[in-house]
């Protein structure tokens, strides 16, 4: 399994733990959806800050966090 499926993989997980779809996501993240579909199941090759960005909103949305602080 290559890295980018590795992570892909982390950031659906994440992603479900939230109970977030990934149109909800992309809004937020001013990204498209296709985009994200296609991180998740590695097809893209986000930039580290892409990757950084995604992950600290999951990450804030399963501690409690609000969202909107984020950014």
């Amino acid at each position: 399994m290559t890295e980018g499926k590795k992570i892909g993989l982390q950031i659906k997980g994440m992603r479900k733990q939230c109970g977030f779809t990934q149109e909800k996501v992309a809004n937020d993240l001013f990204i498209s959806q296709s985009y994200l579909r296609k991180i998740e199941h590695g097809e893209a090759n986000p930039s580290v800050n892409m990757v950084a960005k995604i992950t600290s909103y999951l990450e804030n949305a399963l501690s409690g966090a609000d969202k909107k602080e984020v950014f």
